[in-house]
């Protein structure tokens, strides 16, 4: 008989088929595989576990054996593999968890009891919201700035909402470049509206203001030929111009 159940040592139980040991469990564990060594909980192809601790489910052969793990759901369930803390609260069995949403298709990463993370069947990430409208859509439930960050090894700049403007700063010496205010305004090297604020705007309107202290506002380089240098129109039609002319003169037409 080549297939059966046996106990091939002390405290160990194991099943043989086709001439063969395909499951053992001793009090190390349990082994599908039948090697002699159990290191887990539950061994499938091999007992390299990594950093998984002294308890794990191991699955597949270091080098040699794909694993996988899969997880069965109806078509409206949600399918989970949870990280839990200590016994306690029920919330305690839940601290960290992915999971995926078989109705809509959407996966969740979850971390102090709550989804933080969601990616939609369309590939949208939400972060703060399970229903990202944009490929990446982070939200905040509170009027706290909410933004995103760009760095490498020369410079961070970040992306930010904040006091209903958009803001775009310079973290690694913590200054503000740009903004977009909520009446749609552009403002750059200051945060508020008015020419007694240093800096450049364009209004939502089309209108462009500059005001700099104790320096011109605006430069005006025309390089090879002369000619118009600034232009005046209405309604699209030339009514005049400022310009250069031969020898360097300034000329003013219209």
């Amino acid at each position: 008989v080549n297939s059966g159940l046996f106990a091939p040592s002390g405290n160990v139980v194991a099943i043989s088929a086709g001439g063969g040991k395909r499951f053992q469990a001793t009090i190390a564990g349990i082994d599908v595989t039948g090697t002699a060594t159990v290191s887990t909980d539950l061994n499938v192809g091999g007992a390299v576990k990594g950093n998984a601790g002294t308890r794990a489910i191991s699955v597949g052969t270091a080098g040699s054996v794909i694993g996988g793990l899969q997880l069965w759901s109806t078509t409206a369930g949600t399918s989970y593999v949870q990280f839990g803390d200590e016994a306690g609260t029920a919330a305690n069995h839940y601290r960290g968890y992915m999971s995926y949403n078989h109705s809509n298709d959407s996966m969740g990463l979850g971390t102090s009891g709550s989804t933080k993370v969601t990616v939609t069947s369309a590939g949208n990430v939400g972060i703060g919201t399970n229903s990202p409208s944009q490929a990446l859509h982070v939200k905040r439930a509170n009027n706290t700035a909410t933004g995103i960050g760009l760095q490498n090894s020369e410079r961070y700049y970040a992306v930010r909402s904040n006091n209903y403007s958009l803001v775009f700063s310079d973290e690694t010496v913590g200054s503000e470049r740009m903004r977009i205010d909520a009446s749609g305004n552009l403002l750059v090297g200051k945060t508020a509206q008015g020419l007694t604020n240093a800096g450049f705007e364009v209004a939502q309107t089309g209108q462009a203001s500059a005001t700099q202290s104790g320096a011109s506002c605006l430069r005006l380089n025309r390089l090879s030929s002369d000619g118009a240098i600034l232009q005046f129109r209405k309604d699209g039609s030339t009514v005049g111009s400022i310009g250069t002319a031969t020898s360097g003169n300034i000329f003013y037409q219209g």
